[in-house]
């Protein structure tokens, strides 16, 4: 008798294996998806958009610049293009931009009222995460029951 499980999971790993010598990652045993995603997100992901965002930041000051804004819009006024790209697709890119920056600097409710740039920015390292104690509630007090005034004493 086969044994499914275990056989599922042989090719699991064999196919993990396999796709890490294809991308020259060194093999070794799997580790659990936890630690594959902190670092896929940690060292990967979260930088290369801290990076995006730097750029994109140091790209709109350029963006006004006047002999840029001078050269938009002759290509513009005479319905040429523009290193190759029409009027249009710049004013595409730029609104692209002012959108992703504003973005950016909205707070949001699910990030705990931060701005999605504020994640960005943070330096996340392993083992220097400090969890937050969630906010517990007090329990409101029970109301007191109205207590009946004593009958007064028969003289």
């Amino acid at each position: 008798m086969i044994d499914v499980r275990g056989t599922s999971t042989l090719v699991r790993d064999a196919l993990q294996l396999y796709a890490d010598t294809q991308a020259g990652r060194a093999a070794g045993p799997a580790k659990p998806l936890a630690n594959d995603l902190a670092v896929r997100i940690a060292d990967g992901l979260i930088p290369t958009l801290r990076q995006a965002y730097l750029d994109m930041a140091a790209m709109q000051v350029e963006w006004m610049e006047e002999s840029f804004q001078e050269a938009l819009a002759t290509a513009a006024a005479n319905g040429t293009l523009l290193a190759g790209f029409s009027a249009q697709t710049w004013h595409t890119w730029g609104m692209l931009l002012v959108a992703l920056q504003t973005w950016l600097a909205t707070p949001v409710e699910a990030l705990g009222g931060k701005t999605p740039q504020s994640a960005l920015i943070r330096r996340y390292i392993a083992g220097e995460d400090i969890p937050v104690a969630p906010v517990v509630e007090p329990e409101p007090e029970p109301e007191a029951e109205p207590v009946a005034p004593e009958p007064e004493p028969e003289a």
